[in-house]
């Protein structure tokens, strides 16, 4: 199947799902599972956000969010580590990588259990999200 068909059944599959402009999309999940919808992961992983984007209305209407969880720090096991919004993530795999790497994303300031978004209301959703909130 040729990239260009992929995207369409990629964003038809969308829209029956009921996504639409304008949505958040809290996306979870491992992308090896979907498998290589593309020649090479990275092509894989571009054309399933370009799908999600062009669905979404672009970052200028629709918002992505997904977790970017850090190993807890546990009093037995303090380090001098200090977490920050491009803090490694454990185990986000592609997805939180595209989220991480990419130049308009927000994260939350959580310790431990941080979350990043792109979009519209990325900010908005990430903000106050802090050591003194709960997971």
């Amino acid at each position: 199947m040729e990239a260009g068909e992929v995207f369409d059944d990629l964003v038809a599959t969308l829209h029956t799902l009921e996504i639409g402009e304008g949505d958040v999309v809290l996306l979870k999940g491992d992308l090896t599972e979907v498998g290589l919808l593309a020649k090479t992961p990275k092509a894989s992983r571009e054309l399933i956000f370009n799908a999600l984007w062009s669905v979404l209305g672009g970052e200028e209407k629709g918002t992505l969010i997904t977790s970017s969880f850090t190993d807890p720090f546990y009093t037995w096991n303090l380090t001098d580590f200090v977490f920050d919004e491009k803090s490694p993530s454990k185990g986000g795999g592609a997805i939180t990588k595209y989220f991480l790497e990419h130049p308009h994303s927000f994260r939350s300031k959580h310790p431990t259990n941080s979350f990043v978004a792109i979009g519209k209301h990325a900010k908005l959703l990430v903000e106050g999200h802090d050591e003194n909130s709960r997971p």
